[in-house]
């Protein structure tokens, strides 16, 4: 059935519901995110571990838009934004590999830019609009709402990076590793907020 122009979900999407995916997908996102300093010393190691890194959180975006319905212009116009993400981080690393001087500042900064930022904000509430139209709560409601409150971290991480990057000072005032900012964000989405960083 096709879906009328100008909507911006599809309920007859053949990737409708399948959360459990997506679930697994944001939990090694989140603890990758939790573990993996994204501006570790220079080298081939660290650029790859950023290009793995930046397929995994672009794979967690783009199934939590195809797992909440949402209509097919809109995917593509993700899937293009993701894919020009990942050939950038590729020819970065490239570069990098054939270079024998280190990269600009801007090129070597591995933290999201901004339309990463404005994409993943989209990820929660797709999946949250789409978990109100379950009239029954079943296997997979559960795995999106789990996954739905991950994607908040994952999102205000990337807001936190991105903060970062533009205060001279820092986020938190002074340098962190990129590790800080999904701490800062799980320990504020789970009410512990222990006060170490703030």
């Amino acid at each position: 059935m096709p879906q009328a122009p100008g909507k911006l979900f599809d309920d007859h999407s053949r990737h409708v519901d399948r959360f459990g995916l997506l679930l697994g997908v944001t939990v090694l996102a989140v603890v990758t995110l939790s573990l993996v300093d994204l501006r570790p010393p220079d080298g081939l190691a660290a650029e790859a571990g950023n290009l793995l890194l930046t397929t995994m959180v672009s794979a967690m975006l783009l199934l939590s838009l195809r797992a909440s319905g949402v209509a097919r212009l809109p995917t593509r116009i993700a899937d293009v934004i993701v894919a020009v993400g990942l050939v950038g981080s590729a020819t970065v690393l490239v570069v990098d590999v054939v270079r024998d001087e280190p990269l600009p500042r801007f090129l070597a900064d591995a933290r999201p830019p901004l339309i990463w930022l404005m994409l993943a904000a989209r990820a929660p509430v797709a999946v949250v609009f789409r978990l109100l139209q379950h009239r029954r709560a079943g296997r997979a409601t559960l795995a999106g709402a789990v996954a739905g409150y991950l994607l908040i971290a994952v999102v205000f991480d990337f807001a936190y990076q991105a903060l970062d990057g533009l205060l001279d000072e820092g986020f938190f005032g002074h340098p962190e590793p990129t590790t800080s900012a999904m701490y800062f964000s799980l320990t504020t989405i789970t009410t512990l907020g222990y006060g170490d960083l703030s």
